[in-house]
């Protein structure tokens, strides 16, 4: 990450509409951002890698590896678009691009998810298109606005 995804991060992590689906519980400084990406390690073993998803020469999305560890080689992923970039499969080249990143670079054995069960049915279509697996059903497992709601695990062999 460079400095120059400074103001596009903190659009995009300061986006309300995004944080239900996320852990994230309120906005960031601008300040927060500069930090997060000037004391971003460059190594990818430490357990996150975030991309950034590019149309052209344009920003429209990140999308997270996480939770990596060694032992299990496994990570967790998370995707965002901006508003007017989703729907037009961008969110499904990134994933299959970040699978091989996964592969190659983390040598992960597979990927996961975490995606609501009844306020995300866009990722879980996401998910299933790239040939990921509903294994699992987390109840109570997430907090929206005051209510507990269960969450999909979606997984993928790599």
């Amino acid at each position: 990450m460079a400095a120059s995804d400074a103001d596009f991060l903190f659009g995009l992590e300061n986006d309300e509409g995004l944080w239900a689906d996320s852990s994230q519980q309120g906005p960031f400084s601008r300040a927060d951002i500069e930090s997060y990406i000037a004391n971003a390690p460059a190594n990818e073993l430490n357990g996150d890698v975030r991309l950034i998803i590019c149309l052209d020469d344009r920003a429209i999305g990140t999308l997270d590896l996480f939770n990596y560890t060694p032992a299990t080689p496994c990570a967790e992923v998370g995707i965002a678009l901006v508003k007017d970039m989703r729907g037009h499969g961008y969110a499904l080249q990134a994933l299959c691009q970040a699978e091989e990143i996964a592969k190659k670079i983390l040598q992960a054995h597979h990927l996961y998810a975490h995606v609501s069960l009844e306020h995300n049915p866009a990722a879980r279509q996401l998910f299933e298109r790239a040939g990921y697996e509903h294994v699992a059903t987390l109840p109570n497992w997430h907090l929206r606005a005051q209510n507990w709601e269960d969450l999909a695990v979606y997984q993928k062999i790599l």
